[in-house]
């Protein structure tokens, strides 16, 4: 009787479950705040500023390893009146980040480098994983 009453519940309640939800693309975006003392935060978790980099790959690297999917895009957002100078570091970190990113899946996915991968074969990935392609990062002073 337990299980035709839990059975009953289970059937009557499954066609409010969001189906279509579940199918529905997630746009995530990795924010990168820079303060104006150097201070870095990843979406939101503080992180050394010379180790941005570093933090930012294994942030794109662990997400790819979880779902088989990298975020969409980064978003640098300046707070303050940043210098130019760590401005330039920062999307030099960026950059270096997605260039790791990059050669990790190639030698990940086709044991080859990505320069040595067939034109085809760069192109898919460019096409999966714009993250790793991204030149403007928007840079936002607030």
């Amino acid at each position: 009787m337990l299980r035709l009453l839990t059975c009953c519940i289970l059937l009557i309640t499954a066609p409010t479950i969001p189906v279509a939800a579940a199918h529905t693309p997630i746009i995530k975006t990795v924010t990168v705040k820079v303060l104006t003392d150097q201070q870095c935060f990843i979406d939101g978790y503080k992180v050394n500023f010379w180790e941005l980099g570093t933090e930012l790959h294994k942030r794109i690297w662990r997400t790819f390893m979880g779902n088989d999917k990298m975020p969409d895009n980064v978003l640098v957002v300046y707070e303050g009146d940043v210098n130019d100078e760590t401005k330039a570091a920062t999307l030099k970190s960026v950059k270096e980040a997605q260039q790791r990113t990059l050669t990790m899946y190639a030698l990940f996915k086709y044991k080859k480098k990505y320069e040595d991968l067939a034109d085809n074969k760069k192109e898919k990935i460019k096409k999966l994983f714009p993250i790793l392609f991204q030149q403007d990062f928007a840079g936002v002073s607030q």
